[in-house]
């Protein structure tokens, strides 16, 4: 891979050591294994809004709801929703 986001080492059974390229999905921070020496934009999907690699599955989900929802920005919801609960007296 030309520009990989990451590399994993994986130790099999028998002990054979196999490594990969990979990224990381920005909408679902799934890890991604990437083929070795393919292009980085033959490998999963591209969002065009917010400009990063993500997987196949939230590509499939963004064509259904055309919807841009990075990974970062599902976890200040869910903080967000715990700050409003506990607000007003819900401990969850």
């Amino acid at each position: 891979m030309l520009k990989p986001g990451g590399h994993i080492r994986v130790e099999l059974e028998d002990g054979e050591l196999r490594e990969h390229d990979t990224f990381t999905c920005v909408h679902g921070n799934e890890l991604v294994r990437v083929p070795p020496g393919v292009d980085m934009m033959t490998v999963g999907h591209f969002c065009r809004n917010c400009m990063r690699h993500i997987c196949d599955s939230c590509a499939e989900k963004m064509n259904r709801t055309l919807k841009c929802v990075p990974f970062e920005k599902k976890l200040e919801r869910w903080e967000s929703y715990d700050r409003f609960l506990r607000s007003i007296g819900i401990e969850q």
